[in-house]
C-alpha cells in the first residue's frame, strides 16, 4: 500500500539486517515474497545471507572500493573529539554504511529528533563519499550533524571539548532510536537493533558453586563496546604503583585477560543446593562460588575497544597498550581499521585525532579535522601490533571489522583471545589483579 520508490532504502535495509544473520538460507518462497515487494529485492537478501553464512561470499558482494583519498572535517568549535569519531564510522566497513542509506526516506518534514540524527548522519555520509577535499565549516551536513545531536544533548552545542567515547555512544543510540523511528512501532516484522547486531557485543557472567559444582551464566549484557580499565583499584590508592603501572607496557591481550579474573563470592545462595536441600528436606546452607564476570558470549562484525584513559577526575592514564592489528575473540577474526587517539594531559585540555584505513583506497590515513595526511603503517600489514599511531598520541578509540577472509583461509575456529577456563585463575605477565574490574 505504500509508494514503492519512496520507501525502497527502508525495505532495503530491513531486509539486509533482518536476512544476514539469519544463518539459514533463503527459501525460494521467500525470494519471490520479497520480489513482489520490491522487485530485485529477494536478490539482496540473498546475497546478504549467503555473504553472513559464507565468509567468503562476503567479501565477494561487498562494494567496489572508490577512488581517492579521505577528505577532511572542519573544526566547528573544539569538534575534534566528534570529528574523529565520525572518521571512524564514515569508513566502517561492511554492512554499516548500507544500512544507513535507509535514512534518506526521512523528508524535512520529519521534525523529531530522532529523525534527525539519522537524516543528519546519511547527508552527512553522502557529501563525504562525493566530497573532492575537505567538508569547510561552511557544509550544512556537518552543522547539522552537529546540531541533531545538541538537541538531543546539549552539552554539544557549545564548543567545549568533549569525551570522544560518551560522543560515539550517543551517535549511535541515536542512529539506533532513528531506525525505531524509521520501521516504527513495536511488531515482530521490523529489525530489533540494528546498531546492535552490527557493533553489538554480548557478555555475561560465569559463576561456578564450590558445593555442587553447578555452573551458572547469567547478567547476560548487550553494549556496544568492550571497555578495559588501564590500572588497577589498587594504584588509586599507591601513587608509587600507579606511576609502576603506567610505565609497564601491557597489551591488549592481557587487559583481556585482567578483565575476567575469577573472584570468590562467600554465602552464596546455589539454586541447585537450595533445591536438592528441599527434596531432602534438609536445612539449606550457602556455599562459595568462583565467579567470572564480563566472559564474552557474541559479538558483531564490527568490535569497539575503549582503553579507559582518564580517571574520574578527568587525569589522563599515559600507560602504553599494545594494540593488535588483528585481533582474535571467541570464534571470530578482526582486522583494526580505525583508531581514536588522544594527545595532551586531560580529558579537558587535549586534541584527539583519527587514524583509519580508508574505505576508498584501503590504504591509512591521519585525520586531523581538515587535515588528512598518508601513514605508512608497517603493523596493520604484517599482523604487527601498535602503541601509538602518530607521535605524542595516545590509542583511547580502537575499531575492528570481522576479517572473513582469514577466518576462511585458515579453515578452523581461530584460537580464542581467552584462556580455558581450566587456566582462567593464572594472571598473564605485566596484568593486574582481578580488583581492577571493581567499580568500573
Amino acid at each position: 500500500e505504500k509508494d514503492t520508490d519512496e520507501y525502497r532504502p527502508t525495505l532495503q535495509t530491513y531486509t539486509v539486517v533482518r536476512f544476514a544473520n539469519t544463518m539459514v538460507g533463503i527459501t525460494k518462497d521467500k525470494r519471490a515474497e520479497l520480489d513482489r515487494a520490491i522487485p530485485g529485492l529477494g536478490e539482496v537478501a540473498t546475497k546478504a545471507n549467503a555473504a553472513w553464512v559464507n565468509p567468503v561470499a562476503r567479501e565477494v558482494v561487498k562494494e567496489q572500493e572508490a577512488e581517492g583519498t579521505l577528505p577532511g572535517l572542519a573544526n566547528l568549535g573544539s569538534t575534534c573529539f566528534a570529528n574523529s569519531v565520525l572518521q571512524c564510522l564514515l569508513n566502517t566497513p561492511g554492512w554499516f554504511p548500507k544500512a544507513c542509506v535507509a535514512f534518506s526516506h526521512f523528508g524535512e518534514s520529519a521534525k523529531s529528533k530522532r529523525a534527525a540524527v539519522g537524516r543528519a548522519f546519511q547527508s552527512l555520509a553522502r557529501e563525504y563519499s562525493e566530497a573532492d577535499g575537505a567538508l569547510p565549516s561552511s557544509n550544512s551536513a556537518l552543522i547539522n550533524m552537529k546540531d541533531a545531536i545538541a538537541a538531543i544533548h546539549p552539552q554539544y552545542a557549545g564548543d567545549q571539548q568533549q569525551d570522544a567515547y560518551e560522543y560515539l555512544g550517543h551517535v549511535l543510540a541515536g542512529l539506533e532510536e532513528g531506525f525505531g523511528a524509521l520501521f516504527g512501532g513495536h511488531s515482530d516484522d521490523r529489525p530489533g537493533d540494528v546498531i546492535r547486531a552490527i557493533c553489538g557485543i554480548t557478555s555475561f557472567t560465569r559463576r561456578k558453586c564450590h558445593c555442587c559444582s553447578a555452573v551458572f551464566e547469567v547478567d547476560r549484557v548487550p553494549d556496544i563496546a568492550l571497555r578495559l580499565p588501564l590500572l588497577s583499584q589498587a594504584s588509586k590508592r599507591d601513587p608509587a604503583l600507579r606511576e609502576q603501572e603506567e610505565t609497564t607496557l601491557i597489551t591488549l591481550q592481557e587487559l583481556l585477560h585482567a578483565s575476567r579474573q575469577p573472584e570468590e563470592i562467600e554465602d552464596y545462595d546455589c539454586d541447585k543446593c537450595r533445591a536438592r536441600s528441599e527434596e531432602l528436606g534438609e536445612a539449606h546452607a550457602r556455599s562459595t562460588c568462583t565467579q567470572h564476570g564480563g566472559v564474552i558470549d557474541e559479538t558483531g562484525d564490527v568490535v569497539v575497544v575503549v582503553l579507559y584513559r582518564f580517571d574520574h577526575a578527568g587525569t589522563k592514564v599515559n600507560r602504553q597498550v599494545a594494540c593488535p592489528t588483528e585481533l582474535n575473540l571467541k570464534s571470530k577474526s578482526y582486522r583494526l581499521f580505525g583508531v581514536v587517539s588522544h594527545r595532551g594531559e586531560s580529558l579537558s585540555v587535549g586534541h584527539y585525532v583519527a587514524a583509519v584505513r580508508s574505505r576508498m583506497d584501503d590504504a591509512w590515513y591521519e585525520c586531523d579535522d581538515e587535515r588528512v595526511t598518508a601513514l605508512n603503517l608497517k603493523a596493520p600489514n604484517d599482523g604487527g601490533s601498535v602503541t601509538a599511531v602518530t607521535p605524542d598520541t595516545q590509542p583511547y578509540i580502537l575499531f575492528y571489522h570481522r576479517n572473513a577472509i582469514a577466518e576462511a583461509n585458515a579453515g578452523q575456529t581461530p584460537q580464542a583471545a581467552f584462556p580455558a577456563e581450566a587456566n582462567a585463575g593464572q594472571t598473564p605477565q605485566a596484568a593486574f589483579p582481578a580488583e581492577a574490574n571493581a567499580g568500573q
